[in-house]
């Protein structure tokens, strides 16, 4: 993998083995607990974080070494993504296929992951210097993304997520509704 990719997906995973740390210590209860009606549970957190994760790798293995067509708002797009992201500004999901179901339990969520990140590694090991200005992933609102930005948009993904599971764990903290 190119050094700069090794780097991002790096730091990606060592986020995503610090997570698994926070919560490997809640009952199944507190895993499913949704703080509201329209709210979801850490384990839907996590179900929706490896299937956007799964729609990288699939739409990467489908555009892998398309040239990207200039598109003046391009940039303006992905700052304002990653600025929604950042700011955890409540957004719909743009994409219905990662919108959880909120039936799987965590150990399944784990495994699917682990599998999910080692073919995103995948596809990343196969890009070559003359691919990195090529299309690997697609996003509803930024369009085409490079290898480099489709990291970025995974590590600003994960970061909203992260963020999320811990005001979860909090609302648990604070509802007493889980404690003995």
């Amino acid at each position: 993998m190119l050094s700069h990719l090794q780097e991002k997906y790096d730091t990606l995973e060592k986020k995503r083995q610090a997570l698994l740390l926070e919560i490997e210590s809640c009952t199944d209860a507190e895993l499913c607990f949704r703080p509201g009606p329209e709210r979801w549970s850490i384990a839907m957190v996590i179900e929706h974080m490896v299937m956007g994760e799964r729609g990288i790798r699939l739409k990467g293995a489908e555009m892998f070494g398309e040239t990207i067509e200039a598109d003046p708002q391009a940039d303006e797009l992905f700052k304002v993504v990653i600025d929604i992201l950042d700011k955890d500004v409540p957004v719909d999901v743009p994409d219905p296929a990662i919108e959880p179901a909120g039936d799987k339990k965590l150990p399944a969520l784990i495994r699917l992951w682990e599998r999910e990140r080692q073919a995103l590694a995948t596809v990343l090991d196969a890009i070559s210097p003359e691919d990195t200005d090529k299309a690997i992933a697609s996003h509803p609102v930024t369009g085409p993304l490079k290898p480099s930005r489709t990291l970025e948009l995974a590590i600003a993904h994960f970061d909203t997520h992260h963020r999320q599971i811990l005001r979860i764990l909090e609302d648990i903290k604070s509802s007493g509704e889980l404690t003995p």
